[in-house]
């Protein structure tokens, strides 16, 4: 398990992109800053008692507390101290106005008590350098929350019960046999903990009533381990929930009884995985919904006193319906929901009443895109030519989409986004990544967020169809995807573009050496030679990749992988690419795009390279986000006719162009500006 948590760290990247296609007068440019602004809000909370909204922002240049009341956001303060450090997160007590929140100290991380009426915050944990995080409320035990703690130079933490009101504290478990998570009852009781396995498995084990850990699940095999995951305990401690897929495509929500071992079956959705995300009644710890994930979130009821709620929620909003669970997004009497709506911009939070059926528009966590009329964003389902269906976003700009039904007046350039990954199903409501589709939704692009072979999240039989098929069935459904656009009226040919990074920059470039569907393509720390790029990759990941991949260490193995290397078609291409590397990629090496454009120029093919020296394996730096997607507006008005932004001042990021300037109108110029423009010193 910790050899798949470690790559889901490594792929778990990938964004989209798309634009508009009218003349510059017909509608006005949302500001490329706007998309990039941060959010102004984040970890948006309710209290426990329904009285206060609250969320993280800045204050004086670092993150701090707002809290306001919930009735009246606009009377927001910050409620943490002015010399405190910044807040990394936070959860509101079952005490009335009492929150926890967690800060970096020294080397380590405390836990520190606010008291709304008094403003005093108290250290829970003032041990120097400990590691502490928030591990656990009870509503039977209002007073008093379980902290996870990991002391210096030690690897195993333990579990202390702090009394809120006293701070009288008692270390009731120490995890001595590096249990990867242990799952406490609402009496502070471990009861059950999964313990991870040399054979990237791992074994759910329960505790008996001596004290001693014993068997009570083993999960094995990678596709496997990531569909089945513990979530929690019922509130008596005799049933864990989880999702399990042994047995079946696709992981169901299962009850697993501790005393007999016995599962039952609570809810399977036949196209997609069960989710660990489980709404609970917050005083009684009823599952009352469960989730699966097909493009959408996919709400399933178990508790039917709730569906009336979700049924009036719909009215309100569209997009996804959010909800925190079991605290942070309900009043412990439930009549109050923190309700977030989320459908490809922005979230927008609401408070609702259940008694009054009626909910009130708080705020959004982005406030820079406030002012602006975003494009709507479709749920699609597109065959591939074997029979498989995968889930696919489509993003269509406002004017083009007048009557709301999902397909332009006329069709439009299209830009085709294919996530990283490849193999973690990539999150649908994920700003990050959705400011993107926007953005270019905005310049006049019709935007195609793909789905493909390969993929978690969807069952067992989508993910093991993607094995040694990078370059194969899972480049033919990207073709299938822009085929099936064009025959929809979204798109025509020779006007569709693609762009991804990691995965979906490789799977980039293989579509434009193998396919005449795409006429451009953007790529981003994009693996170009995949016999090079597995040796490169840290030891213990290279056996799953050479089973995902391709096996390098044959002749014959070999020989596949460098038919399969983009690098080793470059005579063949003849469509502009554009190419984005960090410097400091420990994942894509940037030996990667370096050997990749040396081949393009060496056959004089079209391509512009930038290389962001100080960035990793995805860009950190806004600016950096800004003066690439400046880039790329450029290079996509030019091959595909949709609108551009001026370049303007947004090359100011740490950016090196190290081929191709010349090929994007006004790059060279801007640079130079941007350059010189510069304080003495900076990079």
């Amino acid at each position: 398990m910790r050899l798949f948590s470690r790559l889901v760290c490594l792929w778990f990247m990938t964004l989209a992109c798309t634009g508009t296609v009218w003349a510059q007068g017909e509608a006005s440019l949302v500001p490329r800053q706007a998309f990039f602004a941060d959010p102004d809000k984040e970890q948006v909370q309710l209290s426990s008692d329904g009285k206060w909204v609250s969320y993280l922002a800045q204050a004086d240049n670092t993150m701090k507390i707002w809290v306001a009341p919930a009735n009246d956001p606009a009377k927001a303060s910050v409620v943490t101290q002015p010399q405190s450090p910044p807040i990394l997160n936070y959860r509101w007590t079952y005490l009335p106005g009492q929150l926890l929140y967690a800060v970096p100290v020294e080397q380590g991380v405390h836990i520190f008590l606010l008291d709304l009426a008094s403003g005093e915050a108290r250290d829970l944990t003032p041990a120097k350098n400990v590691v502490a995080a928030i591990e656990k409320f009870s509503s039977d035990h209002v007073d008093e929350v379980l902290l996870r703690i990991r002391e210096p130079n030690s690897s195993t933490p333990f579990y202390r019960r702090v009394n809120l009101r006293t701070a009288a504290a008692e270390v009731i478990f120490k995890n001595d046999r590096n249990f990867e998570r242990v799952f406490f009852d609402d009496d502070w009781k471990p009861r059950v903990a999964k313990l991870p396995q040399s054979d990237t498995g791992y074994e759910l084990v329960k505790r008996n009533s001596n004290g001693a850990w014993v068997p009570l699940a083993s999960f094995r095999g990678e596709a496997e381990v990531t569909a089945s995951q513990p979530i929690t305990l019922d509130k008596t401690g005799r049933t864990l929930y989880l999702t399990d897929n042994r047995g079946r495509d696709t992981a169901a929500l299962m009850a697993l009884d501790l005393e007999t071992g016995k599962e039952t079956l609570l809810f399977g959705d036949p196209v997609a995985d069960m989710m660990p995300a489980l709404l609970l009644h917050p005083r009684t710890g009823r599952v009352q919904t469960v989730a699966s994930s097909y493009g959408r979130l996919r709400r399933h009821f178990l508790d039917p006193s709730v569906i009336p709620d979700f049924e009036y929620l719909r009215t309100v909003q569209r997009g996804d319906i959010g909800l925190l669970s079991p605290s942070g997004g309900r009043s412990l009497d439930d009549h109050t929901w923190l309700v977030q709506f989320m459908d490809g911009g922005p979230k927008r939070f609401y408070l609702y009443d259940r008694l009054a059926r009626r909910a009130t528009f708080l705020f959004t966590e982005n406030k820079a895109l406030d002012a602006y009329a975003l494009g709507r964003r479709y749920l699609e389902v597109i065959p591939a030519r074997d029979g498989m269906e995968f889930p696919a976003d489509l993003y269509l700009p406002k004017q083009a989409d007048a009557n709301a039904n999902g397909r332009p007046r006329q069709p439009l350039p299209l830009l085709m986004y294919v996530h990283g990954g490849p193999w973690v199903a990539y999150p649908w409501n994920d700003w990050l990544t959705n400011r993107l589709l926007n953005l270019l939704a905005d310049r006049g692009y019709a935007v195609l967020r793909v789905e493909f072979r390969g993929v978690h999240g969807l069952g067992r039989t989508v993910y093991e169809a993607g094995a040694g098929e990078w370059g194969g069935k899972m480049q033919d459904d990207l073709v299938d995807a822009a085929d099936w656009a064009v025959k929809q009226g979204i798109a025509t040919r020779g006007r569709i573009g693609i762009w991804g990074w990691s995965y979906g920059g490789y799977a980039t470039l293989a579509a434009l050496a193998t396919s005449d569907r795409f006429a451009c393509g953007l790529v981003m720390y994009a693996p170009t030679e995949l016999d090079s790029f597995i040796n490169e990759t840290i030891p213990d990941v290279q056996p799953f990749l050479r089973q995902r991949i391709g096996d390098n260490t044959t002749d014959k193995g070999r020989a596949a992988l460098r038919n399969q290397s983009p690098i080793h078609s470059v005579a063949g291409f003849n469509k502009p690419v554009l190419i984005a590397q960090g410097g400091k990629d420990e994942i894509v090496h940037q030996g990667q795009a370096d050997r990749f454009v040396e081949a393009m120029q060496k056959h004089r093919k079209p391509v512009t390279y930038i290389l962001y020296p100080e960035e990793p394996h995805d860009l950190r730096e806004s600016e950096n986000w800004i003066s690439l997607f400046a880039v790329a507006e450029q290079f996509f008005q030019q091959h595909l006719g949709g609108r551009a932004e001026p370049l303007g001042a947004d090359l100011r990021g740490h950016l090196e162009v190290r081929a191709g300037s010349e090929l994007i109108p006004g790059l060279s110029v801007s640079l130079s500006k941007a350059q010189s423009a510069k304080p003495k010193g900076t990079p």
